[in-house]
């Protein structure tokens, strides 16, 4: 009796550990399956996009903006007209689907210099990397960065709301010559990063000019030309804050520190999206102090949300911004 009782246990741990097994199994392939499920859907809300429809919504609209600014401009009192027009307008933008919903979407709403009658600053979308991993970008400005194809500014600039959860050295030794220009992130991690975007996203961005020293305490200014890129200090802090240690003449400040920067919260980041645990985070800004390691550093955001200095070769989990 024992013996057979102890056949039977042994028989049900067999099957116990089979479907422990088999549930972690079903648990590991569901995940993947919901991650490349949300991959999937955006890229199908995409997909779904009749572009002529919107396009020529969007065309109306301008139109329709342009009569209410040329009664606006007249002396005549046509208070009535333009408050008609004005509803009529809203109608309209009602009638465009999802603008938030899909990059084409935005983008077509970009292009049409329509951004600021759908979006303001401060808007969040998320969308998934290649990698499932999942992003969150907020509105940093309109109308801010300049095209580098010279065809005027790029409508809406976004910037990650938090870091990603992999960390990335500046240079491959603590150094910060050639500057952003030069670095390791800009010539060998972007472009990793950028081939790791959603398609309607890359499809979208338009490469744009960053400014940005050259690195070894020096001032002289490099223009690159950039689809994805990290913040300078000015770009998040202002000019009035980083005299005597950076040059600010690498970009303006964008309007969504203009209006949220006050509380140095709105400087802190966390890794994994928001879910992990406050990180450093590196600028484009060089350092151009010439004492003790300054050199050799790179401009970065503390986990307290302070301004510092962190030479090249540190890992930090970046931060990056892009137009579209």
């Amino acid at each position: 009796m024992r013996k057979r009782t102890g056949k039977l246990m042994l028989s049900i741990l067999a099957l116990c550990i089979a479907g422990i097994i088999t549930i972690y199994g079903i648990v590991i392939v569901n995940w993947q399956a919901v991650a490349q499920g949300l991959l999937g859907k955006e890229i199908a809300a995409s997909q779904t996009v009749d572009t002529a429809e919107l396009n020529a919504k969007l065309t109306e609209i301008t139109a329709l903006k342009e009569q209410i600014a040329e009664l606006q401009n007249k002396p005549s009192d046509s208070g009535a007209e333009i408050e008609a027009l004005i509803e009529q307008l809203e109608r309209l933008k009602e009638q465009v689907p999802d603008p938030g919903d899909c990059w084409v979407t935005i983008g077509a709403i970009s292009e049409a210099g329509l951004a600021q009658e759908f979006f303001q600053i401060g808007d969040e979308k998320s969308f998934r990397l290649s990698t499932y991993e999942l992003v969150t970008v907020v509105v940093l400005g309109f109308d801010h960065d300049d095209k580098s194809d010279g065809s005027g500014k790029a409508g809406i600039s976004f910037g990650m709301k938090h870091l990603l959860s992999t960390a990335y050295s500046m240079n491959e030794t603590h150094t910060s010559t050639g500057g952003w220009h030069e670095s390791l992130f800009r010539t060998q991690t972007i472009p990793k990063l950028f081939g790791q975007l959603p398609s309607d996203l890359r499809n979208r961005i338009k490469t744009v000019d960053k400014v940005a020293a050259a690195g070894n305490s020096s001032t002289n200014l490099i223009t690159s030309q950039d689809a994805l890129w990290l913040l300078s200090e000015v770009e998040v802090r202002g000019a009035s804050g980083s005299i005597l240690q950076v040059t600010t003449e690498d970009g303006a400040q964008y309007e969504y520190w203009q209006f949220f920067g006050i509380n140095s919260d709105s400087y802190i980041k966390k890794t994994s999206n928001g879910v992990g645990l406050a990180g450093m985070w590196y600028l484009r800004s060089t350092d151009i102090r010439t004492t003790g390691n300054n050199p050799l550093s790179f401009r970065c955001t503390t986990t307290t949300g302070n301004v510092g200095a962190a030479q090249g070769g540190f890992l930090y989990h970046p931060s990056f911004g892009f137009a579209i």
